[in-house]
């Protein structure tokens, strides 16, 4: 399975059967490999002036890939395929997450991204 694919997975997991708590979660989308990937056929002047409006605007390498606010807290989770692990941005942000009380989390499969929502909402 690939990164996208859980995400996708688990995005509409949750869009489906917690409709109520729909606009309370979303993605981030920071991830530089794939704006390179969606901007790969243009050229790099053009490419690099595209990767300096996103970072001007918020892009923020090392933010979770999923965001979930739930009865005033704060979840991000972060999707993991096959070994990929947190990079030293993550565990930075995870760090910072959790010492303003919020929650952060790693999701390998589309069971445990359900166990961790339904720990929150249940």
């Amino acid at each position: 399975m690939t990164h996208d694919r859980l995400q996708f997975e688990c995005f509409s997991w949750m869009w489906n059967e917690h409709q109520e708590l729909r606009r309370l979660f979303w993605c981030t989308f920071n991830d530089i490999k794939q704006v390179e990937k969606i901007t790969k056929n243009i050229g790099n002047k053009t490419r690099q002036i595209i990767l300096s409006n996103m970072k001007s605007l918020g892009m923020v390498k090392g933010v979770l890939d999923f965001v979930f606010f739930y009865k005033g807290a704060l979840h991000v989770i972060d999707f993991k395929v096959g070994g990929d692990k947190l990079s030293p941005e993550q565990k930075d942000h995870s760090t910072k997450v959790k010492q303003q009380g919020g929650q952060a989390y790693e999701c390998s499969t589309l069971e445990d991204f359900q166990k961790i929502i339904n720990n929150i909402v249940l």
